[in-house]
């Protein structure tokens, strides 16, 4: 069923479920009355022909028997419909993207994606059972995803950060993860939605120069991020705050430095990922999806912090 898609698959085993039911409640009753005695024929009645009786265990398996093999044949057709699509169908063009990507200018470098969608489940899975070429997934050290043989990471890149902007005193101050992420809870200063407007409005700034230009959309999205993140150090400089840095797993402090946010080791950075298995790694969606994520996330991470006063 070359141009059946995972959807129609699933429709079509939900059908093949209540028919299985009803088969097998049919079969239970018509069971139940072979079991029963039945009255001798009257002599007005002649007796119909005898042919092999069917018992209740007999009903059963057969029941349970064909329960597994068409519940066999439906996983096959929902696996197949999406790995022997053939060459340009929507499972081998479709980027699943994970819950969770949806904002900021990380979303607007994923809707420049060819074929991106969100996910209908998890993102990884649909690799695996070729209902998508390819995945994008959220960086979760702590959190196993979902995986299989052949399944490969093509990419990992910093998509965003937050931090802290203390005052700058000459000391090297530093605080926990946790903390970070009660302050950003609270009601925001004035200080840090001018410091967020004034990173949005150079990002603003930056997408209309790019777009007079003729940039392309990943061009444009790397001149934004690059714009915000100079905006917030400008903001922090003139106001002599630092970012401050953050214990990691093991307790060491890790400054946002334009290199450790790049590689991820900044604890509050949030990193995707690009997975595809191998065997479809090397298609055009894949490769166009690979070089606009590099080109417009592979620059500078821009912060958005909150400033703490004294």
């Amino acid at each position: 069923m070359p141009d059946d898609q995972p959807g129609d698959a699933r429709d079509t085993l939900s059908a093949i479920e209540r028919r299985l039911r009803d088969l097998e409640s049919n079969l239970r009753s018509g069971a139940s009355k072979v079991d029963e005695p039945s009255s001798p024929p009257t002599s007005q009645q002649s007796a119909p022909a005898e042919g092999p009786k069917l018992s209740r265990a007999g009903a059963l398996a057969i029941a349970a028997g064909l329960v597994a093999v068409i519940a066999a044949v439906a996983i096959a057709l929902l696996v197949d419909s999406g790995a022997n699509s053939p060459s340009g169908g929507a499972s081998q063009e479709q980027i699943a993207l994970s819950t969770g990507l949806g904002s900021g200018d990380v979303a607007r470098v994923l809707t420049t994606l060819k074929g991106a969608r969100p996910a209908r489940g998890d993102a990884a899975a649909e690799v695996c059972v070729a209902s998508a070429a390819a995945a994008l997934v959220i960086v979760q050290p702590k959190q196993r995803t979902v995986g299989c043989d052949g399944l490969e990471t093509l990419l990992t890149v910093s998509a965003a950060a937050s931090g802290v902007a203390a005052a700058n005193s000459g000391s090297r101050p530093c605080t926990r993860a946790s903390k970070v992420d009660r302050l950003q809870r609270r009601r925001a200063s004035k200080s840090t939605r001018k410091r967020a407007s004034q990173s949005e409005a150079a990002a603003d700034g930056a997408k209309r120069a790019a777009e007079a230009l003729g940039a392309s959309p990943a061009a444009t999205i790397a001149a934004q991020r690059s714009a915000a993140a100079r905006a917030g150090s400008r903001f922090d400089a003139k106001r002599q705050l630092r970012l401050i840095a953050v214990r990691d797993a093991s307790r060491r402090c890790i400054a946002p430095t334009a290199a450790n946010l790049r590689s991820g080791r900044y604890p509050l950075t949030l990193r995707i990922a690009l997975l595809a298995r191998s065997d479809s790694s090397s298609s055009p969606a894949v490769e166009a999806a690979l070089q606009q994520l590099r080109k417009a996330l592979g620059g500078a991470v821009p912060v958005e912090a909150v400033v703490k006063a004294g």
